[in-house]
């Protein structure tokens, strides 16, 4: 854990619970390795390592061939408590508003790749821009 997991296949999940300043990203590689931390900047950041023992992590690695080529993808399941992502264990989450965005990378991978579902306008690949973060809304 904590290692350069963006530097493989890594999907990312960015966070900004309403009204602060901060904001929490959890990066996880297909191997279950996971980076977890919260920021005030790209540059000063803090490791939630009292946090990661609660994360459980689950992921699938799947081989087929089509057309006599193998094909591979991967899967990965994260269960996240309240308390890595600053909320209090028992506060209720319904109605809660977080700003977000979800990604997947390979910074080193065959195919360098970065794809974003909350749109990013920069000139080169920053996940660290909450400016860009998307809204949702807690059940």
């Amino acid at each position: 854990d904590f290692g350069s997991v963006w530097e493989d296949s890594c999907v990312e999940f960015f966070m900004q619970r309403e009204g602060e300043a901060v904001y929490r990203n959890f990066e996880c590689n297909i191997l279950g390795a996971l980076l977890a931390a919260k920021h005030e900047t790209r540059q000063i950041a803090e490791k939630l390592t009292e946090h990661m023992s609660s994360i459980s992590r689950f992921s699938t690695i799947r081989h087929r061939y089509e057309n006599d080529v193998q094909v591979s993808d991967w899967t990965m399941f994260l269960i996240i408590p309240r308390q890595a992502m600053g909320f209090h264990a028992d506060e209720s989450l319904s109605g809660k508003k977080i700003r977000a965005n979800f990604y997947k990378c390979g910074d080193k991978t065959p195919e360098t790749h970065f794809i974003s579902w909350s749109p990013i306008d920069l000139p080169s690949p920053d996940f660290h821009a909450p400016q860009f973060f998307g809204l949702l809304e807690m059940e």
